[in-house]
């Protein structure tokens, strides 16, 4: 489970090239931060504070993808700092669609690493981009995540388990933010299905080979995830790393749609992202047979488990293997 087992010499999976010029570690390639934003100006203006005040990476481009801001602070908020150069403003018009925003701010960002985050999350260690960095390097890596708390030092997340809950949910939500874990996995860098595009990082050159976001049957509601799963399938490793730690501030208190158009769309994609990954959501590669499906992740047993260890394992390795039958690490 611990991802540092991958070799930064890997060649890519199903022949997706990584950049000669990224290739060579000597270089500090371009990063791109995407901050979809709604209003919000306390917590956007506390968001890229704190990016600017605790990031030490010189080449850093900040992009605010603005979903028709009315608030006059936010709007000044986004005039100032776009005419002071601290970050770029990407207007984005029309019903809410998180995934097209992101999209969208992807293809105009001049990175060659993109880092998707939330407007509700805060900094908190100065080294988050160069830790970011150096898993984006290894080509076996497909999207890295972070360590996300709770305003009161809490998790909210480390990782995604796939079919917990029927859909998928965090892992180690409200475990002490200096908790071991599960064996120890909220103190090692450690391979998820899937992880929050609250904060997110990929290269740009695969994030644009694997489609991006799915911006048509999941513009709400587990994009992140379906886009994970699609870089496994290619065969990349998606990861956590528990020492790229940032606060979460209104996860806290944001709960799902429970009625009306919003409760609709976000059935819908449950539907669909159930449909597409059915298989991975009976059986988490990444997660063992032997625990629970149902309530927190990582707190049960499955019994019986799910499928035999055998079948579990091989299972596994044929998600993992190439076309050309090699093992993807």
């Amino acid at each position: 489970m611990v991802a540092d087992i991958l070799d930064c010499q890997e060649p890519p999976p199903q022949g997706l090239t990584l950049d000669e010029d990224f290739a060579d570690p000597g270089l500090k390639p371009c990063v791109s931060l995407i901050i979809p934003t709604k209003n919000g100006h306390d917590l956007l203006a506390t968001c890229i504070g704190s990016i600017t005040r605790h990031t030490r990476w010189a080449d850093l481009e900040i992009i605010v993808i603005d979903h028709e801001s009315d608030c006059p602070r936010t709007r000044d908020f986004l005039r100032k700092g776009a005419a002071e150069g601290t970050f770029s403003v990407v207007p984005y018009v029309g019903p809410f669609n998180f995934a097209a925003m992101c999209n969208i701010a992807a293809e105009r960002a001049r990175g060659a690493i993109l880092g998707f985050v939330n407007n509700d999350v805060e900094v908190l260690r100065p080294d988050w981009i160069e830790r970011a960095v150096a898993h984006c390097r290894r080509r076996a890596i497909g999207a890295v995540g972070a360590k996300l708390l709770y305003p009161n030092g809490t998790v909210q997340h480390f990782g995604v388990v796939a079919g917990q809950g029927g859909i998928a949910d965090h892992a180690f939500v409200h475990e002490g933010a200096d908790a071991a874990g599960y064996c120890g996995i909220l103190n090692a860098t450690t391979e998820f299905a899937a992880v929050t595009a609250a904060t997110l990082f990929c290269r740009a050159s695969l994030f644009a080979a694997s489609g991006g976001f799915d911006a048509t049957g999941l513009a709400v509601s587990f994009n992140d995830v379906d886009f994970c799963l699609r870089l496994r399938d290619a065969g990349y490793a998606n990861i956590c790393d528990p020492d790229i730690v940032l606060y979460h501030h209104e996860s806290a208190s944001r709960g799902r749609p429970t009625h009306g158009p919003d409760r609709a769309q976000q059935r819908r994609e449950e539907l669909l992202v159930s449909s597409r990954w059915h298989n991975v959501m009976l059986s988490d590669p990444c997660y063992s047979p032997n625990l629970n499906l149902f309530g927190a992740p990582y707190t049960g047993l499955s019994l019986p488990p799910r499928h035999r260890w055998g079948e579990g394992l091989a299972r596994s390795r044929r998600l993992r293997q190439r076309p050309d039958g090699s093992a993807a690490w």
